[in-house]
């Protein structure tokens, strides 16, 4: 049975739903906050987890129910059933996805249950590097949950190229909203010398050191491994340098990483620090002198965001979806994905010519400026929901 934790609100009801609570506390609270400040009544739908209790902390009504992000056709089906429910006795105006599973489930249950509107925001390019037949299978769901939404919204452009060409939704439906941060939080003036002295003791980086820091869950296609192998070739050269990593162990993954396997396999050991999650990212990024994330896989990931606001330098793998976030020469540089070499050569050429690194970061800042302000993307996705769906029916307004 599906578990509810409610707040009474008044408004449009809109549903935000996606497989699990992490999803909604680093990634979309901060939406539905602003949608909620805008009048709408909100609430987010995920499997039960650690950070349900964050989420309604900060005012979100949450119902969770057993969502799991494999493929178990016995609880998939299950879910959809709880679904329909919940969104028949809610009575919700919107649904919006999010995430690949819950994105699926969620938009064959808004079409069954009636929902007067169903949005999804696409997830990007994450077929990239899929075994082939296991590529086939997500573009046929991806095809059939994209005929039951009305809209499609895409936080990366060649992503949204990328479902149009494989027909994943129809051009009407398929909307561009980019992807976007806090400027504010992520601001390097916000942070004092005396707060980066602080964090490097609490991180156990050494106060001298030269820190490469990269932020994602710790799974091998995230780059990870090409990170260890990158930083066993700089510190031959600059042994005054340590490492970084940000970010969970992702035990779901069949190729997750602990602290303990990379210090066996790369013999690294007060060479790098693991950080797991943080709820203190700007102070972090201060810590650091550059960014890298050369990821196998992914569609405008948030970190390289948030560290070019943190004016950092930026090392990003050559992904169609990854590599516009950074201009090469000008905020960072992209390098081949899997290339550890590559990445080493770029990684020293910033920490080797401190004046360069300085201007990157601050070309970052302007760029994150320009094209990464999360509110521009709140008022995208708003103005979507004021919409009239493309095909005929009803449309959702606000006054």
């Amino acid at each position: 049975m599906p578990k509810t934790q409610s707040f009474s609100k008044a408004g449009r009801k809109i549903a935000c739903l996606a497989t699990a609570d992490i999803s909604i506390r680093f990634l979309l609270l901060r939406q539905l906050k602003y949608m909620q400040a805008a009048g709408y009544d909100v609430t987010a739908i995920c499997a039960d987890g650690p950070y349900v209790n964050q989420i309604t902390a900060n005012g979100i009504p949450v119902i969770t129910l057993n969502m799991s992000r494999g493929v178990t056709s016995i609880n998939d089906l299950k879910c959809i059933s709880g679904l329909i429910n919940i969104f028949r006795r809610e009575r919700f105006d919107v649904v919006h996805t999010h995430t690949p599973k819950a994105g699926v489930l969620g938009r064959i249950a808004g079409k069954l249950a009636g929902v007067p509107f169903v949005a999804h925001t696409d997830l990007g390019l994450y077929f990239l590097n899929m075994h082939p037949l296991k590529r086939r299978v997500f573009i046929w769901m991806e095809r059939f949950a994209g005929g039951l939404c009305d809209v499609m919204l895409f936080e990366d452009e060649k992503a949204m190229e990328f479902a149009l060409q494989e027909r994943l939704c129809r051009a009407g439906k398929a909307r561009w909203i980019g992807g976007g941060i806090d400027l504010t939080e992520f601001h390097r003036k916000r942070i004092k010398a005396a707060d980066i002295k602080a964090k490097k003791a609490e991180l156990g980086l050494p106060q001298e050191s030269v820190v490469i820091g990269m932020v994602a869950r710790l799974v091998k296609e995230k780059g990870y491994c090409e990170f260890f192998e990158a930083a066993r070739m700089i510190l031959k050269q600059r042994p005054d340098v340590r490492f970084l990593a940000v970010g969970p162990v992702d035990y779901e993954k069949k190729d997750a990483i602990t602290p303990e396997w990379v210090r066996q396999k790369y013999g690294l050991n007060e060479e790098i620090a693991f950080a797991g999650v943080r709820l203190d990212m700007p102070a972090v990024y201060a810590a650091m002198d550059a960014f890298v994330l050369p990821t196998h896989r992914d569609s405008w990931p948030r970190s390289p965001m948030e560290a070019a606001a943190m004016e950092l330098p930026v090392v990003l793998s050559d992904l169609p979806g990854v590599a516009p976030m950074v201009t090469h020469g000008s905020t960072g540089y992209t390098v081949p994905v899997g290339n550890s070499s590559r990445l080493a050569d770029a990684v020293l050429q910033i920490i080797q010519n401190p004046g360069e690194a300085r201007a990157m970061g601050l070309a970052g800042r302007r760029l994150a400026e320009a094209r990464f302000d999360e509110r521009k993307v709140f008022r995208r996705v708003a103005d979507n929901y004021r919409e009239k769906r493309p095909a005929a029916g009803k449309g959702i307004f606000l006054k």
